[in-house]
């Protein structure tokens, strides 16, 4: 039971990881007025993903064997990865900004009393 759940930990962790960066990644190379598409449909893809794998692998078994299901899988992570790289390389280099410093005013919230 520990074992699972350090499992299941390091996904979570993963994820943590995963999750923000791809964000980031379609932030950087979509127009800010089509975020809600590219968003949506990455959702949509990653959903038919989850559906169409599982899928697409209980044919590969039935039809072959487990290794060349195995073997076949590795094909669109390939494939994934290199549409990643892809995607960084194309991306725009961000450009230096002036940087202007904060500044924060306090007041006091309460008025002074004098005696």
């Amino acid at each position: 039971m520990a074992g699972r759940g350090a499992l299941r930990a390091g996904a979570w962790f993963a994820r943590g990881l995963r999750v923000p960066a791809r964000n980031t990644l379609l932030a950087d190379l979509v127009p800010a007025r089509a975020y809600g598409w590219a968003y949506g449909f990455e959702r949509a893809m990653d959903n038919l993903g989850a559906i169409g794998g599982p899928l697409l692998a209980l044919a590969l078994v039935a039809a072959f064997s487990v290794r060349t299901a195995i073997l076949v899988s590795v094909i669109p992570g390939l494939l994934a990865a290199a549409a990643i790289v892809f995607a960084i390389r194309r991306t725009a280099r961000a450009t230096a900004r002036e940087r202007v410093p904060i500044r924060l005013r306090v007041r006091a919230v309460l008025p002074e009393r004098t005696a």
